[in-house]
């Protein structure tokens, strides 16, 4: 895997002075990367009242959908952020700051050519080490086992993470996205890997 330089990314495009200064004043910090259209952020963030959570979209007509339900049900821990998650995140999170990440159902990019598209394979993940505070988590859920082999083997060789858990996710808990949910109801064994940081970063 190649090194990770996040100042060779561009400047995404808005304003973000409000949140990000909302995130130094909260005593823990989670992040949800590709959030579609916030089923789980605002479940999240309703039932933890203590933590900020930013949850962040790049496709137009999901964040438009987020952003309505916002509206409709403000949550003062919850900020919205319409921008590619790999780009704000290298922008705009320091070192040691963030708690939680959440993956939750990402596109698989199932073909041979997409492989460098995988989480498995991603070198920005060098960057949310990076970002974690010491014992965060970072969670992925798909509904693809071999994904999540894929990701459990390649994360597995960073030394400053630990495999923490590695489960199905029953058919009977309230699901946390619609894709979630769609899986389930259909059978698909959906599992849940999460990482925990062990160790500060080099």
């Amino acid at each position: 895997m190649r090194a990770f330089d996040p100042t060779k990314l561009p400047l995404p495009l808005g304003d973000f002075q409000e949140v990000t200064k909302k995130a130094l004043s909260y005593p823990y910090l989670d992040i949800e990367i590709g959030c579609g259209v916030g089923r789980h952020p605002l479940m999240y963030s309703n039932n933890n009242p203590d933590r900020l959570l930013i949850a962040i979209e790049r496709t137009k007509e999901k964040f438009r959908k987020f952003s309505n339900s916002l509206a409709i049900n403000p949550q003062d821990n919850l900020a919205a952020v319409h921008a590619d998650a790999v780009n704000w995140i290298s922008h705009y999170i320091h070192e040691d700051q963030v708690d939680r990440y959440f993956i939750l159902y990402p596109n698989p990019y199932p073909k041979s050519r997409q492989a460098n598209l995988r989480w498995a394979n991603m070198p920005f993940v060098q960057h949310l080490i990076r970002t974690l505070r010491s014992k965060g988590t970072i969670e992925l859920a798909t509904n693809l086992p071999e994904y999540a082999n894929e990701v459990v083997e390649s994360w597995c060789q960073f030394p400053q993470l630990e495999l923490i858990g590695h489960s199905e996710i029953a058919k009977g808990i309230s699901p946390r996205t619609h894709f979630e949910e769609k899986y389930l109801e259909r059978g698909d064994l959906c599992q849940s890997v999460i990482f925990q940081k062990t160790q500060h970063s080099d």
